[in-house]
């Protein structure tokens, strides 16, 4: 599989799909490239999928000292650039998203579609601001129930939480400053960044979300100009992973509708 240099450190990603339009699948916090399993094989067949760790997680390891999560979006567009890629649709999970509608927002030429799913993309509202505090106070250690999973989906499908909590083990331990740049917000564009956004995008909410609920998404997409809401009842914070054929199905739906 490839990596791309990038400073203090290099980027691991894969290539799926040997034809068809760019698709970049990017992790959220408790994720990596193998989180996209349910995705990679049923969209492969059409497009070039392409699924990387980002930096501080899984392969994509970094010094404590070096350049932290916000050049998470910078990291996208060098691999981009690195594919040889004109233009791409760009799926965003939790944390994955900030760098996707980082880029989006400062690249629009690069982006043909954006997907943001059970994330606010970092943009810079009022309601995402006023919940940082709460949802930094939400578990997310390996030793407590995760909050990416609906409590129903746990009880139901403990394989799959299981699997779910392996992938998450495969990033190493992650330092103070690392981890204060995950949860800072303080690079994302705000509405009037936005005024001029032509970008299609989509963002997907689950209703049981207890990182993101559906009134910060809803607040999330109706600041994004031409945004669609694509509510998911009964799925958390993952609903990549927890109902993947209806959340292929949407993004589906998505791909054919883009000019």
């Amino acid at each position: 599989m490839p990596w791309i240099a990038r400073s203090g450190g290099r980027i691991y990603y894969e290539r799926h799909g040997a034809s068809g339009p760019a698709l970049i699948v990017v992790h959220g916090r408790g994720g990596c490239a193998a989180s996209w399993w349910q995705q990679i094989p049923h969209f492969a067949a059409d497009h070039r999928v392409i699924a990387l760790d980002q930096r501080g997680f899984a392969r994509s390891a970094w010094a404590e000292d070096g350049p932290h999560a916000h050049a998470h979006g910078d990291d996208l567009l060098a691999l981009i650039d690195a594919e040889g890629l004109d233009r791409v649709v760009l799926v965003g999970q939790s944390l994955g998203g900030r760098a996707c509608m980082k880029l989006a927002w400062q690249h629009p030429e690069r982006v043909r579609g954006l997907v943001l799913s059970a994330t606010p993309g970092g943009l810079r509202i009022p309601e995402v601001l006023g919940s940082q505090s709460a949802r930094r106070a939400i578990p997310r250690g390996i030793e407590a129930p995760t909050a990416a999973l609906a409590p129903a989906y746990r009880a139901s499908h403990p394989e799959m939480t299981l699997l779910y909590e392996q992938l998450r083990a495969m990033s190493p331990p992650q330092g103070r400053a690392f981890k204060a740049s995950l949860d800072s917000i303080e690079d994302g564009p705000t509405p009037d960044d936005l005024i001029d956004y032509a970008v299609p995008t989509m963002v997907i909410s689950g209703s049981e979300d207890v990182l993101y609920p559906p009134p910060i998404l809803a607040a999330v997409a109706a600041r994004i100009p031409g945004a669609r809401l694509a509510p998911m009842a009964g799925a958390g914070h993952s609903p990549y992973w927890e109902q993947a054929c209806a959340f292929n199905s949407l993004l589906r739906e998505f791909l054919v509708a883009l000019p």
